[in-house]
């Protein structure tokens, strides 16, 4: 009976991976995107909103008050916080 395990000289099996590239549009061929326009809208997210008005890309004095601003956080309510987490 042939020895039917693999060995350095074998090359693994190709599978297929169900990819049938031929109707996926060329980048050349699609529009350019403005990215300003997308990445000028505010995001529920504040670290992609931070980096947004960082980059200039959101203007932070068109933004409402209160995310723009830290919550005020003072001793007795950091506790309270605390409190309600145990």
């Amino acid at each position: 009976m042939p020895d039917s395990s693999p060995n350095d000289s074998t090359s693994p099996p190709f599978y297929a991976r169900g990819a049938d590239l031929s109707r996926i549009p060329k980048a050349a061929d699609i529009p350019s995107t403005d990215l300003r326009q997308v990445l000028g809208v505010d995001s529920a997210n504040p670290f992609l909103r931070a980096l947004r008005i960082e980059r200039g890309f959101l203007n932070a004095a068109d933004l409402p008050r209160e995310l723009t601003e830290a919550a005020p956080f003072d001793g007795a309510a950091l506790a309270k916080l605390r409190e309600n987490a145990k």
